[in-house]
């Protein structure tokens, strides 16, 4: 095994841990296999930004080290708001501080928890003559050096720019409420964890987790969006008067000694302060009292719980009496009584069902395709800003051509398509080779068909209300022809990607095999779309949207119908 940097400086401290009753040789030998080990875990955020490939390519590539960059390249954002604010530094640094405590505190959860909650220690080392002192040790340890290179990457260059603009002292105290604003976070999480723990089972922590990663991956690839359009930057010509509120949100404590240093005294000002020191320091000690506790929960972990313990049921619930006490249309969820509803064949109107679930089930999918949605859902919504700010936000002065941008709700269409022929659980494909009656096109239409239903339909429901909204009645003909083209788009991207039944791989690491050249060229195909509705619009006029909205209603039909159908229709093979 490789003889880490870490260890190394460790090694100078071997002495007094050995004195101190630790087995050091043990020690250095579980931290050394616990860093090895790591170097093959990929880095949540990583594998948001398709880096997983690599390091697997390179065995010899750190997966968390490879991932640092991108946390440097976060922290860069902050430097503008330590620029623009040297004179109101109450304001900036809040800004500062909290985009730092919702990274930080959203990495802890997404990368650092694999760390904090390893339960291999008791399963591995219980059974050995390794005391349980040398065992916490390692781990503390372990939690030191992810947690030294997460703050540090996230905050070196900020700490940088803070010296510049409020000088040594600033650097000094900056440095110092890092470490505070650390110690606050990881209690914090591990109070949460414990919490959920303490209540539930250790696969809801586990969904928990799935959703933090999934909001930060989301606030990745729309967050500057939203920062760019909320920040009013008029505030830094206003002086501030200390609030009592103020004392409720950390951020504005750290952020309080910068706005004494410019001279700025008060009570106030000085009790904020107090509480950046205090309430930090307050919240480990407790973090450490209950670590004991915390342990015996983590351990809920290796049990093997599957991913529910309650299977799904779709129908009537009984009475004792036998009546049904909900009807199966309240019972069933919407996008299965739709479903009832379009398809006629029940075979596909329990494989849409079927698949269904699997989209409720699939962590690494949603992790993989709700950030797709959103931002599918945001930018549509947003690239109508600047047309709004034109017209003074008079909706009544906006064309409806510019709701054309709602074809944008198409980008999360390739993928979703991409990733449908991926399962955690692909091994259990082989229940389609052993399905009596059942022939691939179905499968595939029920597929794609549960896909819209279930996750593209919500999204695509609002955005179409929003601009119903903005754009009134004069947008509907437009609205039905958006509507029918994106259909017939998802049929057409489905037969462009190369034809793999649903669920039946694994996923792929990073973006290898998701089929990034496909994806670019149906948002080449959508573009086209878009080009179709605009000539026609201009040339023709409303009336014959009308027409091309319904000459797509008809194409609808046939398209869904023969669009899934192979060459020789068979049983999935």
């Amino acid at each position: 095994m490789r003889n880490f940097a870490a260890l190394r400086l460790l090694d100078r401290f071997s002495g007094m841990l050995t004195r101190s009753g630790y087995d050091y040789p043990a020690l250095r030998i579980i931290l050394q296999a616990k860093l090895t080990m790591d170097r093959r875990r990929p880095s949540g955020l990583l594998s948001t930004f398709g880096g997983r490939n690599k390091v697997e390519e390179n065995p010899d590539r750190n997966a968390f080290f490879s991932s640092l960059w991108v946390y440097a390249l976060v922290s860069v954002f902050t430097l503008p708001l330590l620029v623009i604010t040297p004179g109101t530094p109450l304001f900036g640094m809040s800004l500062v501080f909290s985009v730092q405590i919702f990274l930080l505190s959203a990495l802890l959860m997404s990368d650092f928890s694999a760390v904090m909650l390893d339960t291999r220690d008791l399963a591995i080392l219980g059974s050995k003559p390794v005391p349980s002192g040398t065992r916490g040790l390692a781990k503390l340890l372990h939690i030191a050096i992810y947690l030294f290179w997460i703050v540090s990457t996230l905050t070196l260059l900020p700490l940088i720019a803070v010296l510049f603009v409020h000088g040594p002292l600033g650097f000094l105290i900056y440095l110092v409420e890092i470490w505070l604003m650390t110690a606050l976070l990881v209690s914090m999480t591990a109070g949460a964890y414990y919490l959920v723990l303490r209540f539930w089972d250790g696969e809801k922590l586990k969904d928990m987790i799935n959703y933090v990663q999934i909001v930060l991956a989301t606030v990745m690839a729309v967050g500057y969006q939203v920062a760019i359009r909320l920040i009013d930057f008029s505030l830094l010509e206003q002086s501030f008067q200390t609030r009592w509120w103020w004392a409720l949100v950390p951020p504005v404590w750290f952020a309080a000694p910068f706005e004494l240093l410019k001279g700025r005294e008060s009570g106030g000002l000085y009790g904020i302060a107090f509480l950046a020191l205090i309430v930090p320091l307050l919240a480990l000690f407790i973090y450490i009292r209950m670590l004991p506790a915390f342990e015996r929960q983590v351990q809920k972990l290796a049990q093997k719980d599957g991913e529910s313990k309650r299977p799904v049921r779709y129908g009537r619930k009984l009475k004792r009496g036998g009546m049904a006490s909900l009807t199966a249309a309240q019972r069933r969820p919407f996008h299965v009584w739709l479903a009832d509803r379009l398809l006629h064949d029940p075979l596909e109107r329990g494989l849409v069902q079927f698949a269904g679930t699997i989209f409720s089930r699939e962590r690494e999918f949603k992790l993989k395709v709700y950030p797709g949605l959103v931002f599918s859902g945001v930018l549509p919504i947003f690239s109508l800003i600047p047309a709004l700010q034109s017209e003074g936000f008079r909706l009544s002065g906006l064309s409806p051509v510019f709701g054309l941008a709602l074809y944008g709700g198409g980008l999360c269409v390739p993928v979703l398509l991409a990733m449908l022929p991926f399962s955690s659980r692909y091994k259990a494909a082989w229940v389609y080779h052993t399905a009596p009656g059942l022939q691939e096109d179905k499968l595939h239409r029920a597929a794609v068909t549960a896909a819209l239903l279930k996750l593209f339909l919500p999204l695509y429901s609002v955005m179409a209300i929003v601009f119903l909204i903005v754009f009134n009645f004069g947008f509907l003909p437009h609205l039905a022809a958006i509507t029918f083209a994106l259909m017939i788009f998802t049929v057409i991207g489905y037969r462009v990607f190369p034809r793999s039944l649903p669920f039946s791989k694994p996923y792929p690491t990073g973006n290898s095999g998701t089929g990034n050249g496909y994806v670019f060229l149906l948002m080449f195909i959508l573009a086209l779309i878009v080009g179709v509705h605009l000539v026609i619009n201009f040339l023709a006029g409303v009336t014959w949207v009308w027409v091309y909205a319904a000459t797509l209603a008809i194409l609808n039909y046939f398209v869904w119908k023969y669009g899934f159908v192979s060459k020789d229709r068979r049983k999935p093979q």
